[in-house]
């Protein structure tokens, strides 16, 4: 389990994407209870700023076929959370079920998807000594009408680009970052780098990454960094977290999110989608 670079006051400061996610790979989950009017269920990890690992959960997101999708949150302190949404969109979302103090506003928000997977976050509001505070947690998950797309995993090294966009601080200016992140693949042995260059929103101030040495679990078709992955921020080392997974019949998308940084002034924790070749060309936005 990676360390948390981003404290509260980041959490203040940025519209969404501040929410980190654990060191675990695994795109899978459970839950015991299940809607009869389910037509497909996916799967995904999503986990609190802490980073600790009690405060993981794990969700699993199920679409009916009257179009709601109902995501159910399992283990800490998000478990037995329901969220409902109108659509996929996310822009309509209830919550029936949660932890106390957690009121019955939630929304999907800074969404990207592609035609075989999805990246977003979800805001969630609590009530805490008598005042609203937003939390924002980011997921990453097969498109909902591709859930069951059987993944190929292709040979040799594979190129991807695509978006990422992020909560960050740069020498302590908040705001949130977005850009473009291109990743190479060698699917032979089985690992994983990337690097991001984008712009804190509305401003000329830089925002780069990079990461190397993650490792790809040729069965799943998910990917997690390691103790042997390295992380670069604005030039610099840093620490940090990735994890996603491939998406489509041949590893046609790839989906994730990360947590990097160097301190509390400089780092940045978001989402990431990319598609498969020199051009972004599978990835749309949303709110």
């Amino acid at each position: 389990m990676s360390k948390s670079f981003f404290g509260t006051a980041l959490v203040g400061s940025v519209f969404f994407l501040s929410a980190c996610s654990g060191g675990s790979g695994s795109g899978g989950g459970s839950s015991s209870s299940k809607s009869p009017s389910a037509t497909r269920s996916f799967t995904s990890v999503l986990s609190q700023i802490s980073g600790a690992p009690e405060e993981e959960s794990r969700v699993l997101a199920t679409m009916r076929e009257s179009g709601e999708v109902q995501f159910q949150f399992e283990g800490g302190v998000l478990n037995d959370m329901v969220v409902i949404c109108d659509d996929y969109s996310g822009a309509s979302c209830r919550v029936v079920g949660g932890p106390d103090g957690t009121t019955e506003s939630a929304r999907l928000e800074g969404r990207m998807a592609g035609e075989y997977a999805y990246a977003g976050s979800l805001r969630l509001d609590h009530a805490k000594d008598g005042n609203i505070e937003h939390s924002y947690h980011r997921l990453y998950q097969s498109a909902p009408d591709r859930a069951a797309t059987r993944l190929v995993m292709p040979q040799g090294v594979q190129d991807y680009q695509g978006h990422f966009m992020a909560g960050a601080i740069v020498d302590g200016q908040g705001g949130i970052a977005e850009g473009g992140i291109r990743m190479t693949v060698n699917f032979d042995t089985a690992l994983l780098s990337g690097s991001m260059n984008g712009t804190l929103r509305d401003t000329d101030t830089a925002v780069r990454a990079g990461f190397n040495n993650v490792t790809i679990d040729g069965k799943s078709g998910q990917f997690a960094s390691t103790d042997t992955s390295t992380f670069s921020f604005n030039g610099g080392a840093a620490g940090g977290s990735v994890q996603g997974g491939f998406y489509g019949p041949q590893a046609d998308e790839i989906a994730g999110t990360f947590e990097i940084g160097v301190n509390e002034t400089n780092g940045m924790s978001g989402i990431f989608l990319g598609c498969r070749g020199l051009e972004a060309t599978c990835v749309s936005h949303g709110d």
